[in-house]
Order: structure tokens, then C-alpha cells, then sequence
């Protein structure tokens, strides 16, 4: 009981830590439209323009899907798939379908940017952002990395 507590104690002080700072730049994504069967619309929008009042839960997801071919790959398509068959179920039996698993006000949003798939181990996560807010990637953990790397 005595470690819960002190487990408790240590998240409390993190949840107490300010956010991280601003985002430097205001990424530019393509986005579809929202019908997966249309493949001709294409806009472009910007990080800022993506969270917005009604607007709080977002999935960024790069497809490999070069010039050359001729639909994205897919292992990429079936992760997200998989993500959207699973998602309405494991809502519904958590009891969070008010909050979570889909674009609409009063939902939470939570964003993860990385270099690659989330799934993957060699992908760096880039920023991330949790209820609408930025949270900070460093840990005592890579400033001691950081510290200590250029060391002989």
C-alpha cells in the first residue's frame, strides 16, 4: 500500500508540472475528405486549424503511398482499420463513449506525432499532446542521456 501511495504522490507532482511549450511550427497536413471512397479530395490544413472547438480528438496517421503506386500500403491501412472496427466497442464497454472515439465537442483530444508508426520501436515520437494540451517529452531519463552521450 505503501508504494500505491507513493506511485500516487509521484503522479500527482507530474500532473502538477506545466505543459510544454508551444509548437514551433504550424505543420501542414492533406487532408481527405471524410468519405474513404473519395480519392480526389484533397485540402490542405494546418496543425492549428485542426483543433478547434467541436474539433478535439484527432488520429495523424502517414500512409506509404508514393507516386508510384497506385493505393497506400496495406499493413498501413489495416492498422488503422483494425483502430476503427475496435474502437466503438472498447468505448462502449469502458463506459467512455461521452468522452472518447470520435470528433465532437466536449470529446477529449489527444494527439501523438512521430516519425513513423506508433506501433513500431525504432519510430521517435515527435510531440504529443494530451486533452488539447502539450506535454513535455523529456524525462530525468534523457537529460541524463543528453548529458552524458558525448562522454569518451
Amino acid at each position: 500500500m505503501e508504494l500505491r501511495d507513493k506511485i500516487e504522490e509521484v503522479a500527482a507532482l507530474r500532473r502538477a508540472l506545466p505543459t510544454g511549450g508551444r509548437v514551433a511550427t504550424d505543420y501542414i497536413f492533406d487532408e481527405g475528405a471524410a468519405d474513404i471512397d473519395d480519392q480526389s479530395t484533397v485540402r490542405q490544413v494546418t496543425l492549428s486549424e485542426l483543433f478547434r472547438p467541436g474539433l478535439d480528438s484527432l488520429i495523424l496517421y502517414s500512409y506509404m503511398f508514393g507516386p508510384q503506386m497506385k493505393s497506400p500500403c496495406v499493413s498501413c491501412t489495416s492498422i488503422l482499420d483494425g483502430l476503427n472496427g475496435s474502437a466503438p466497442h472498447v468505448r462502449q464497454v469502458f463506459g467512455v463513449a461521452d468522452k472518447f472515439g470520435s470528433i465532437e465537442v466536449g470529446k477529449v483530444a489527444n494527439l501523438v506525432m512521430t516519425t513513423g508508426d506508433l506501433l513500431e520501436a525504432r519510430t521517435d515520437t515527435k510531440a504529443l499532446f494530451i486533452d488539447g494540451r502539450p506535454v513535455p517529452l523529456s524525462t530525468k531519463h534523457t537529460y541524463m542521456f543528453d548529458m552524458f552521450k558525448a562522454r569518451p
